[in-house]
């Protein structure tokens, strides 16, 4: 079973919350088979940095400056083996407690199981300076 782990994150984040569930790989939120959109709203506030490979370098998504406050979403492509393109946006809102949208969005697409080594990164995109939201085209899941 293929399993596809997105890790997000922004340059700009105020905290004033815990930690959420999803800032490490253990507690990813599942969106399930072939995502489709929701009205869900998640927050990076207080995430931290993430360790998922032994050689610290490759914790850093090869787009990305830096990682500051990362978090962990994973859904599967159709069980029957058909192939099928996803587009994937991660959009800023202004419904956090700070009422200050997500800038310069980030999103790291991976394959592979959760666990020290054991990913692959096949996509990296970053918005630029100011923008609130950004996209990835994954074709031939």
């Amino acid at each position: 079973m293929r399993h596809l782990a997105l890790l997000a994150f922004s340059l700009f984040t105020i905290s004033l919350l815990a930690q959420p569930i999803n800032d490490d790989c253990s507690g990813i939120i599942d969106l399930g088979v072939g995502p489709s959109c929701t009205d869900e709203i998640y927050n990076n506030i207080d995430a931290t940095p993430s360790t998922v490979f032994s050689n610290p370098a490759l914790n850093i998504p090869t787009c990305w400056p830096s990682v500051t406050n990362d978090v962990w979403f994973v859904f599967e492509p159709l069980a029957n083996g058909s192939l099928i393109d996803f587009l994937i946006t991660l959009t800023g809102t202004d419904a956090g407690p700070n009422n200050m949208a997500l800038t310069q969005p980030a999103l790291a697409v991976y394959r592979g199981e959760c666990g020290i080594d054991e990913l692959d990164e096949l996509a990296c995109v970053t918005a630029g300076a100011g923008a609130t939201e950004v996209s990835v085209q994954l074709e031939g899941l």
